[in-house]
């Protein structure tokens, strides 16, 4: 899915800062619970030494096998051998009979000996609720902080990127008005970031330097087109000259037939040619109500000839008028070399069928050789099916032109039961 600079960099942004104050959060929450628990152990053995002290001093709390109570301790004789010097630190819970529930207590288990040699278990025991309940509440305030920054840092950075990247904005938005041929409109942008500066520079000279080259390949086409037709037109007038002399023998007329044919057929390529440099560079800018329906019947009256020299059956069907607003002569070049290539490429005897409706004209012709056509190649310029000689391989390539200058029209092909289809469809506006 294609997304903007801006939100691509945020996506990543907040992920990578998702992921970095995760791990931040997570080790302060780990360090802030061991500091508590260390507070906490510190205290036990603290209160460790006082009792181990006081038994010492007072060997009474020695004899009362005390257990737990006010004081939260327990002192138990034990075996020498199972003396072990160690301090045993866990948590437990214990049942309280106030709240008539079990609370979370930090226990500590050591062994100590008397002044007379004797060993003992002490049992102390602190509760941890109060730790408990600060824990919680600083992991509820890391998860608030946690919240409260990404959406921070989003919004602080979805203002600053919006802004930062406003005159890319721009220069794309300029881009996407220029249209190639036309005078420049692209305007450079003056920020203070120099990334952008160079870029709007540098696509401003880009533009330019291709408007010169544009126009010189424009004028080179349309000079070359114009200066081949006249020597052309005189070649063709002296071939007809030469046909129309009887002095020449059958094998020699042969010739000047064949070579009449090439001449044409160079004419008529530099002609196309000269017409997609025309439309390319949208020199038919004049528009207007055009009758669909009235070129069509003039191209019926004037393909009579070729109609009955391959004995094709040619139906109209004007079930609707196909009006838009459009070059006119435009409109007469496509649909004049849709009708002709249908008559080109339709065996003899068989049948061209052309229907008018309101938004759409189907040209429809029975396929020479019962195969559809490659979609990916009959509008690509100079692309012949067969080895057709008397083709230029730009008649489609023409209409395609066309179609792609225009804003109202769009061309399908489609081939059903042996027959080519080519629709030619008005836009939705």
């Amino acid at each position: 899915m294609v997304v903007y600079l801006k939100n691509y960099t945020l996506k990543y942004l907040l992920i990578s800062l998702f992921l970095l104050i995760a791990v931040w959060a997570g080790l302060f929450y780990a360090f802030i619970l061991e500091e508590v628990y260390d507070n906490v152990d510190d205290g036990l053995k603290n209160q460790k030494i006082e009792i181990i002290r006081e038994a010492y001093s007072n060997p009474e709390i020695l004899d009362e096998n005390r257990e737990f109570g006010i004081n939260q301790f327990r002192i138990t004789p034990i075996p020498k051998e199972k003396f072990v010097q160690k301090d045993e630190l866990k948590n437990e819970m214990i049942f309280m009979p106030y709240d008539n529930e079990e609370e979370p207590y930090r226990v500590l288990t050591t062994h100590f000996f008397d002044k007379p040699g004797n060993a003992y278990e002490l049992v102390i025991y602190t509760s941890t609720i109060e730790e408990d309940d600060l824990i919680y509440n600083l992991l509820t305030a890391l998860i608030v902080l946690y919240i409260l920054l990404i959406a921070s840092i989003y919004a602080t950075n979805q203002i600053v990127l919006s802004k930062a990247f406003k005159p890319l904005k721009k220069i794309v938005s300029q881009l996407e008005q220029y249209r190639f041929g036309e005078k420049i409109n692209f305007k450079t942008i003056q920020t203070p970031i120099k990334e952008f500066n160079d870029l709007s520079t540098g696509i401003t000279q880009m533009l330019e330097d291709n408007q010169e080259t544009f126009l010189q390949q424009k004028g080179f086409i349309e000079n070359a087109s114009h200066e081949l037709k006249t020597p052309i037109n005189i070649i063709q007038n002296k071939l007809d000259w030469m046909i129309e002399n009887e002095e020449l023998d059958e094998n020699n007329l042969n010739q000047l037939v064949e070579i009449k044919k090439t001449t044409k057929r160079m004419s008529d390529l530099v002609n196309s040619l000269l017409m997609l440099s025309k439309i390319e560079n949208r020199q038919f800018q004049n528009e207007s109500e055009v009758n669909a329906n009235e070129i069509i019947n003039n191209i019926q009256e004037e393909i009579q000839e070729w109609l009955l020299y391959k004995d094709l059956n040619f139906t109209l069907n004007e079930y609707q008028t196909f009006n838009i607003y459009f070059n006119k002569h435009l409109l007469q070049v496509l649909l004049n070399n849709l009708i002709f290539n249908a008559i080109k490429y339709t065996p003899k005897k068989a049948y061209i069928q052309v229907d008018i409706h309101l938004d759409k004209i189907i040209i429809s012709n029975t396929s020479s050789d019962g195969n559809a056509l490659d979609k990916n190649k009959i509008f690509k310029r100079f692309y012949k099916k067969g080895e057709d000689q008397s083709s230029t391989g730009l008649g489609l390539s023409i209409v395609q032109s066309i179609i792609n200058k225009s804003n109202c029209l769009t061309l399908d092909y489609y081939f059903k039961d042996h027959r080519h289809y080519f629709t030619l469809n008005r836009k939705n506006s």
